[in-house]
């Protein structure tokens, strides 16, 4: 599950000169813990195909600046219109295995710290955040018990990124990077692949950069379209915009369609 494109036509593209009729300026900021500099010129070049010319800083997360919490601090002087918040799990496992105190306590300083990211860049900026989670560890230093431990990493993980979901669905203007889905179907040996102490401070294995940096493309340009209501699509006569603008953006999605599989199943010849 890599991308199609290497990262070395990544960084050619990245330096073909724009369209200065079409193109349009965008600011991206990364937060990150961890090594990110190859996605920058991928990063360009994919939003280049979309006409925007991205400005691209890089501030270290839960760094000086973003600890002092100022709206003079850089980051903020830079007034980006894209934060991505990228928590590497390499980071996350080195600081699990420093701290002195009670996993409770790592898992509790981890939600708390979060939480104020989040909470100062929506009171200092209208930017889109997209925060991503973690993806799981190889490492099992209590094998298959290690999940059936609430002080495992593993499990510290797997709530970690119960939070980040749970917060995330209550907050404007944040969207979920799904590391942990990418991860897993690439192959964690795969997507870690420390084979040199520069890769081990890494976010993920070069090869996979690109298809993190697809994804975040996705996602911006997804939510520009927020504003669309739904698509009218006539289907044996079921007009799907109207189910969508009266049932579904007011529904549960199981009460939306448990309530119309019947109207759905007759439009469709296939045998129950």
């Amino acid at each position: 599950m890599t991308c199609r494109q290497p990262y070395l036509h990544f960084l050619e593209q990245a330096q073909l000169p724009l369209l200065p009729s079409k193109t349009e300026t965008l600011k991206i900021a990364l937060l990150v813990d961890s090594l990110v500099e190859q996605i920058i010129p991928q990063l360009q070049a994919l939003f280049s195909q979309r006409y925007f010319a991205a400005e691209i800083i890089v501030a270290v997360l839960d760094g000086p600046e973003l600890r002092d919490f100022h709206p003079a601090s850089a980051l903020f002087a830079f007034k980006p219109h894209l934060i991505i918040v990228l928590n590497s799990l390499q980071s996350l496992r080195d600081q699990y295995y420093q701290h002195a105190g009670y996993p409770a306590e790592f898992l509790n300083e981890h939600r708390s710290r979060m939480t104020r990211v989040w909470t100062y860049i929506q009171d200092n900026s209208t930017a889109l955040v997209i925060q991503a989670n973690f993806a799981d560890p190889i490492e099992r230093i209590y094998e298959q018990y290690s999940l059936q431990l609430s002080c495992s990493l593993p499990r510290i993980v797997t709530r970690l990124n119960g939070f980040i979901s749970l917060q995330i669905e209550n907050r404007e203007h944040i969207r979920l990077l799904d590391i942990h889905q990418i991860a897993a179907a690439a192959g964690l040996q795969k997507w870690y692949a420390e084979t040199t102490p520069e890769s081990a401070r890494a976010f993920c294995a070069t090869e996979y950069l690109a298809l993190v940096a697809t994804h975040i493309l996705d996602i911006y340009m997804s939510a520009q379209d927020d504003g669309l209501e739904g698509v009218n699509l006539a289907l044996d006569g079921l007009i799907w915009d109207s189910i969508i603008r009266e049932e579904a953006c007011t529904s549960e999605p199981e009460d939306f369609f448990s309530r119309n599989y019947p109207q759905l199943l007759n439009n469709f010849d296939y045998p129950i």
